[in-house]
């Protein structure tokens, strides 16, 4: 495959994140971080953003991952360059319901 082949291709990515959840915050964060939540509202002013899915772990209530879900790095990239303010400010709001936040990666299906 050549470079501009790759260049054209567009590859679904997935943006992974760990949180563990101040147990007070639970249902905020929820409601927040959720399909329907201010994240997804912001992403969903962009092209290119396909959707979110939160999930909880079922051992550890306070414990969940996010999968953004975006149809190239490219989109993925372009929402963060055109959103910072927004994205910085919504990060600050939010920050006060979790204990810790590991970004764990950018992922594609093989």
């Amino acid at each position: 495959m050549t470079d501009t082949t790759m260049a054209n291709k567009i590859t679904e990515i997935k943006i992974v994140w760990e949180y563990i959840v101040k147990a007070e915050h639970l249902d905020q964060f929820v409601q927040t971080y959720s399909p329907d939540g201010e994240w997804s509202k912001l992403f969903k002013k962009h092209q290119g953003y396909i959707k979110t899915e939160l999930i909880q772990d079922t051992s550890l209530n306070n414990r969940f991952i996010t999968i953004d879900h975006w149809d190239s790095l490219l989109a993925y990239s372009d929402m963060k360059n055109r959103s910072r303010k927004e994205y910085r400010a919504l990060d600050e709001t939010f920050e006060k319901f979790i204990v810790d936040e590991n970004y764990i990666g950018i992922f594609q299906i093989v």
